[in-house]
C-alpha cells in the first residue's frame, strides 16, 4: 500500500465517512476476507483525537479529546461519545 495517505486508509479500509461540523462521524469497516482486525488511533477529525479498533463482528471506538460529543453511526447504531468515553458497537 505504498503511498496510500491516512485518509485513504480511513475512508477506504475503516470506511470513514466524518462530517466534522456536525461533528459526526459515520463507519462501515471494509476489512479484507481473513483480517482479524484493524486499528487506527489518534486519527483527527476536526478538532477531534480518535481510537479505532475493527473486527468483522464489532467497532471499538475510544474519542481521546474533543471539544465536544462526537455522534457515531456504525451498523444501523448510533452512540455519542463525549472525550474521554469508550464504546463497542
Amino acid at each position: 500500500m505504498a503511498g496510500a495517505s491516512l485518509r485513504d486508509v480511513a475512508e477506504g479500509l475503516f470506511g470513514i465517512s466524518p462530517l466534522a461540523h456536525r461533528h459526526e462521524l459515520t463507519v462501515a469497516p471494509r476489512l479484507p476476507s481473513g483480517w482479524p482486525a484493524a486499528h487506527l488511533r489518534g486519527l483527527p477529525l476536526g478538532a477531534h483525537r480518535l481510537n479505532l479498533r475493527a473486527t468483522p463482528e464489532a467497532l471499538e471506538l475510544e474519542h481521546t479529546s474533543g471539544p465536544q460529543p462526537l455522534t457515531i453511526h456504525y451498523a444501523g447504531h448510533q452512540a455519542i461519545l463525549a472525550p474521554g468515553e469508550r464504546v463497542t458497537l
